[in-house]
């Protein structure tokens, strides 16, 4: 297993209730350990890429990748029934 570094510094701040419940949403679909996790790793992303994405466009992004990913998995279901027949 690789070495994590430790966590040693905490930044807070404060949001909207709608962003919290979102937030709420995005960590559970993703089986996140907390909303701090999913926080942390879209921090890390922009700090690897750069803010590329627009914060608004970004919630347009991931709705956009949940419906591939359901057509996705639709398609697969459809291909393992024919496979049984």
């Amino acid at each position: 297993m690789p070495h994590q570094p430790r966590l040693e510094r905490m930044i807070s701040f404060r949001v909207t209730d709608e962003e919290y419940q979102q937030l709420k949403e995005l960590s559970e679909r993703a089986n996140a350990r907390s909303m701090s996790d999913i926080a942390r790793t879209a921090m890390q992303h922009w700090l690897r890429h750069g803010s590329t994405v627009a914060p608004d466009n970004l919630q347009v992004k991931v709705l956009e990748l949940e419906k591939r990913i359901a057509e996705l998995s639709a398609q697969l279901d459809r291909l393992a029934a024919f496979e049984q027949h």
